[in-house]
């Protein structure tokens, strides 16, 4: 019987491995060494040591570029995403663009084809107008969320009754968290404490 929760997951590294697959593509393109260890802080600015206008054309680049429809999921994220479907009402809110929601979506059609239409852009990078990700949260009437992003952290736990951060080098540095707001460290983890 379907759990009558409804569980919000990012995008960004907790489906798709937008960390391993951006720094290979930026090695590639940038002639950077990077690995996703270097990705100590969630700006790509600070680690890449350009602009943030530049780092929105670069990170913009990749999401039209091939090699994103090849990028990787996060390890076991599809399989147990797919069970999370068996039991609860699932929906993604990310905050990429909406002017770059195709290939996003044709990303995830490929992998995950019944989310589509629950998937929600929060523009928080520019790309249409920006909301709040616990706004979004709130007006979908989301019960759990799971995001690894530090900057969305604080708005999501104050809508969201139990939020899991999923453990990365760029949130590191969040040990004080709010009360309703857990670290896991891999999808197995979360599994276990969801299914």
């Amino acid at each position: 019987m379907k759990n009558q929760k409804h569980i919000g997951l990012d995008f960004d590294d907790v489906i798709f491995d937008m960390c391993g697959s951006i720094v290979e593509y930026h090695n590639k393109n940038y002639g950077t060494n990077l690995t996703r260890d270097d990705m100590v802080s969630f700006e790509f600015s600070d680690v890449w040591k350009c602009s943030i206008p530049e780092t929105q054309r670069r990170v913009w680049e990749f999401f039209d570029s091939p090699e994103h429809q090849v990028s990787e999921p996060v390890p076991d994220a599809i399989e147990h995403v797919k069970e999370l479907l068996d039991n609860y009402k699932v929906t993604i809110v990310t905050a990429r663009p909406e002017t770059h929601m195709v290939p996003t979506k044709k990303w995830l059609e490929n992998h995950v084809p019944e989310l589509l239409p629950y998937m929600h852009f929060t523009n928080g990078f520019g790309g249409g107008v920006k909301r709040e990700k616990g706004e979004v949260c709130k007006e979908l009437g989301i019960d759990i969320f799971v995001e690894d992003a530090p900057i969305h952290i604080e708005s999501v736990s104050k809508t969201v009754p139990q939020v899991y951060l999923f453990d990365m080098p760029w949130n590191k540095a969040l040990v004080d968290l709010p009360k309703n707001v857990e670290r896991v460290h891999s999808w197995a983890d979360l599994r276990e404490k969801l299914l």
